[in-house]
């Protein structure tokens, strides 16, 4: 795209209107996975403001977002990660911690302090998804339905409703890592500063 400029230490900048990257013609088949990628949002005035789309989990577009927060007492100018399975069925890895319980908007990590911040989502390929943020436990949910990834397309900074493209991430965005596994905490914090060989068992995708 030449709208997207390369900043410091390899990342990209999204200019949140009309930038974006999308990489087409794979083909990667597993069912647990994990998705991995550093961000630094300018801001977030919207909710679902796209950092990566994947087609397709069965058929439905997984997606990592960021999400504006309320304006309660805890939460002005604050945003927070999540992922999303959008199709026939949508779900949502939403504000819960591993017990189920609702976590306190106060206790989310807040992804527009101006900091650069790690993300990664891992599917056990049965029934658990766990979101990490700098290398801790932000979310997790066991109850999710069995998904199988057949990952044709990948768009970074471009997502919105259903299967629309028309909503764009602003701000930087770097080392993108996709596997065919459910990486553990250990794996994730052990590699995210390091960089790829792209020899990695099970690493099936690394765009800097």
């Amino acid at each position: 795209d030449p709208n997207v400029t390369t900043s410091a230490s390899n990342a990209v900048d999204f200019d949140g209107q009309s930038t974006g990257i999308s990489v087409t013609g794979m083909s990667s088949q597993f069912t647990a996975f994990t998705a991995e990628v550093w961000v630094k949002p300018d801001y977030v005035d919207i909710n679902n403001m796209p950092v990566l789309r994947l087609n397709s989990l069965s058929n439905q577009p997984a997606t990592i977002f960021i999400n504006a927060l309320p304006d309660d007492s805890f939460s002005v100018g604050k945003a927070v990660a999540w992922f999303s399975v959008v199709g026939d069925n949508d779900n949502d890895l939403n504000h819960t911690d591993v017990s189920g319980s609702s976590i306190e908007h106060e206790f989310r990590t807040n992804l527009t302090d101006g900091e650069w911040h790690h993300l990664a989502v891992a599917y056990d390929g049965a029934n658990t998804i766990t979101m990490y943020v700098d290398g801790a436990l932000e979310t997790s949910d066991d109850s999710w339905p069995t998904y199988s990834g057949n990952i044709s397309s990948a768009y970074f900074g471009l997502g919105g409703p259903g299967s629309s493209l028309g909503v764009h991430y602003s701000g930087g965005m770097a080392d993108l890592r996709l596997w065919d596994h459910a990486r553990s905490i250990e794996e994730i914090n052990a590699g995210k500063n390091q960089p790829m060989s792209g020899n990695e068992a099970g690493l099936v995708g690394a765009w800097k």
